[in-house]
């Protein structure tokens, strides 16, 4: 009745084991006590299945000397169980290890859970020195299952690559001629070729003067440079020459070297040389001997040449001349004393002179001598010599327009004209003086506002005086002013032109048909007038209407368009309408009053004044014949009843009339048929009624005759509140 247990032990191969391999026993366990007694049960042993991926998320890289480089690697378990990986690496000739993949220790070995991904690195690190231009290394990563030695990843390679450092070194000028105790700065531009950044170490070497290395800036001296892939970089060697103890030709040279700090095996240098100068020269006027106006300022270009093989530089002055002189750099932007010139080159400079503004008759001169002394040899000096004239100035002007008529409110331009009788080009200013109106100078395009205007000798040239009115002037109003030309070569020559500006009469006056109306609630009235311009000249008028709570529109003759001007020629009567609207929400006798009001647009101070008075109404009324048509006999009659409702607010009275008629007799009774009536008062709101008797004579009425009548009822209230019924009597046949 007892359970004992036992171990039965498998023991796999480390090698030759296949992935996923399984192997199958029997085991036997028979009774001592009795061998009939026996009981077999299979046991089944697996080798898990192995597998995993690996992957260089980079193979390749591009490092610099002394730089290090963590390659990323990934690897995947794809089988069924956690596994340990071997991790080595072989060839290559720089630095390697294998870091885990917080790069906190180096490791051979990596465990990964099944179907998890994890990274480690490849390190690599360059050697600071003796690498070669674009050296490459490449080392072989091999990964290998502990669970199964015979699961191995392919190898991989990775490959480290130094730069290509190719630059070059250029002397934008390798020599220069440098007077003794001066400076020269030679820039060099350095263009890096690589595919990364570089920093040059910058040297000088040999040289008997003193050099230094400058930024392009020259505000800092530098030892190194640093230049961008593709982009070219200047620095500056500054020479200084001693001023004492140098020959005339002396000669220096040095030599400029670049260290490429990514690979120091890339280098480059180049030499420059300094020499000191002789010296000669030569000194023209470019300019002719000219004509200038008093008050103005003309400049003389001087060429100095020099002739000797080195730089030098000349003190420049001048001498006579009872005129203002200045020399002045060729961009005449200031003074200057001295100008230096380059070996065999020219330079230009500029003598400014100055003629005064006053006390210069026309045709006056005056002569200066310009003198140059060279710095390098103080016995050489150059000069020469520049006569200015004064010119003669005349000219005429003259008003071509005329003088002028037109509306208040309105812009004028008069054309002026100038002539220019002087011997050369001559400028005026222009100015208005006097008059109490507006007044502007602008240019013969009337696109811009003048003071002046310049013209050739011999030429003409116009410009135009815009005058605007002002809104309000009286009739026949005038404005006059001077318009002043005064030269400026010679402001004692002037000319002065008069312009007189008119505001022509305007008068116009209008005329309503009717003052006043009363318009039903609801409804509109069209007020007509009739507006007569009774001036010389045309006009247009401005149309408002002053006042009034009613709804008004000013409308044109034929009620097609509301306007707010009308335009009317002299002499001649334009017809316009008021129409006035009346809302709904108007109660019954309301009255309001508005003003018309016209105003010219030729002077806006000539205005007319209309009164309207409008005064809401509510009458309206129903009519039926009670009677229908009817038969009569001859020498008989009969009384048609009729039903008028009075369906408004008000009461009113109805005017009653018949019309036509020429065989029988009417005759309009009250309902009671006791009088003759011609109108009938009904309250507001009530009905009245009334008869139409028709009477047919006795005699000459022919069988079947038939007469119709026209029954008109108008409301004393609102006469244009109407209706009407046609009657038809008839005799028998």
């Amino acid at each position: 009745g007892g359970t004992d247990t036992f171990n039965l032990n498998v023991i796999v191969s480390e090698t030759e084991v296949a992935n996923g391999l399984e192997d199958t026993i029997t085991v036997s366990v028979t009774s001592q006590g009795n061998r009939s007694l026996t009981h077999a049960f299979q046991v089944v042993t697996t080798i898990p299945a192995f597998s995993f991926e690996t992957q260089a998320l980079t193979n390749h890289v591009l490092i610099t000397c002394g730089a290090s480089y963590y390659f990323p690697i990934k690897i995947h378990n794809t089988g069924a169980t956690t596994d340990t990986y071997n991790l080595s690496i072989n060839s290559g000739s720089w630095s390697y290890t294998i870091r885990n993949q917080l790069d906190t220790a180096s490791i051979s070995t990596m465990s990964v859970g099944s179907g998890i991904t994890d990274l480690f690195y490849v390190k690599v690190k360059v050697p600071q020195m003796n690498v070669s231009n674009n050296q490459s290394d490449q080392v072989v990563l091999n990964v290998s299952s502990q669970g199964n030695r015979s699961v191995q990843s392919n190898p991989i390679v990775l490959t480290s690559t130094t730069p290509l450092i190719v630059s070059n070194m250029q002397a934008v000028k390798n020599q220069a001629i440098v007077y003794p105790g001066q400076s020269y700065l030679y820039p060099i531009h350095i263009s890096n070729k690589g595919i990364l950044k570089d920093s040059y170490y910058l040297s000088v070497s040999s040289g008997t003067f003193s050099y230094t290395i400058r930024n392009q800036f020259d505000n800092a001296s530098i030892r190194e440079i640093s230049v961008a892939p593709g982009i070219t970089e200047t620095f500056l060697v500054n020479v200084d020459v001693p001023y004492s103890g140098i020959t005339n030709g002396a000669i220096d040279s040095v030599t400029i070297e670049s260290i490429s700090q990514n690979n120091s095996s890339v280098s480059q240098s180049i030499a420059i040389t300094t020499t000191t100068p002789s010296f000669g020269f030569g000194m023209a006027k470019a300019t002719q001997d000219t004509t200038v106006y008093p008050g103005q300022s003309f400049n003389y270009q001087v060429i100095i040449s020099n002739s000797s093989t080195y730089t030098d530089t000349f003190d420049l002055s001048t001498t006579s001349g009872s005129w203002g002189y200045q020399i002045r750099d060729v961009s005449d932007t200031e003074n200057i004393s001295t100008i230096s010139v380059g070996a065999g080159l020219s330079e230009t400079f500029l003598v400014k002179v100055s003629v005064p503004y006053t006390g210069v008759s026309n045709g006056a001169s005056d002569s200066v001598n310009i003198v140059a002394v060279s710095q390098g040899n103080n016995q050489l000096s150059q000069n020469v010599q520049a006569t200015t004239t004064t010119p003669t100035v005349s000219f005429t002007a003259q008003n071509v327009s005329g003088d002028s008529v037109i509306g208040t409110n309105q812009s004028y331009n008069y054309l002026l004209q100038i002539q220019n009788t002087g011997t050369a080009m001559d400028t005026y200013d222009i100015s208005v003086i006097g008059g109490n109106w507006s007044y502007t100078i602008r240019n013969a395009g009337d696109n811009g506002t003048i003071s002046h205007i310049t013209v050739h000798a011999g030429d003409v040239a116009t410009f135009l005086v815009k005058v605007t009115t002002p809104p309000v002037a009286s009739n026949a109003e005038t404005d006059s002013i001077t318009i002043s030309t005064i030269s400026q070569g010679n402001p004692s020559v002037q000319n002065h032109i008069t312009a007189t500006t008119s505001i022509p009469v305007f008068s116009h006056k209008v005329v309503t048909q009717t003052n006043s109306s009363t318009v039903n609630i609801g409804q509109y009235f069209s007020y007509q007038f009739d507006i007569s311009n009774t001036a010389s000249t045309n006009d247009t008028y401005n149309i408002n209407r002053l006042g009034g709570n009613f709804l008004y529109s000013i409308r044109n003759s034929l009620d097609t368009a509301d306007i707010t001007t009308l335009s009317v020629n002299s002499g001649q009567t334009q017809t316009f309408i008021v129409k006035v609207t009346l809302p709904i929400t108007v109660t019954h006798g309301a009255s309001e009053s508005i003003t018309i009001q016209t105003i010219s647009q030729g002077n806006a101070g000539i205005i007319t004044n209309t009164a309207l008075a409008t005064t809401a109404s509510r009458y309206s009324f129903t009519m039926q014949r009670l009677t229908n048509n009817a038969t009569i006999y001859p020498g008989q009659s009969l009384d048609y009843l009729v039903q008028i409702n009075n369906t408004e607010i008000p009461n009113d009275t109805y005017n009653l009339t018949c019309q036509g008629g020429a065989l029988f007799t009417y005759t309009l009774r009250n309902a009671a048929n006791t009088m003759d009536i011609t109108s009938i008062s009904i309250n507001a709101g009530l009905s009245g009624t009334f008869l139409v008797k028709v009477t047919v004579p006795l005699e000459n009425i022919p069988n079947g005759a038939a007469e119709s009548i026209t029954l008109n009822v108008v409301s004393q209230g609102k006469s244009t509140v109407l209706d009407s019924d046609l009657i038809t009597t008839t005799t028998p046949a």
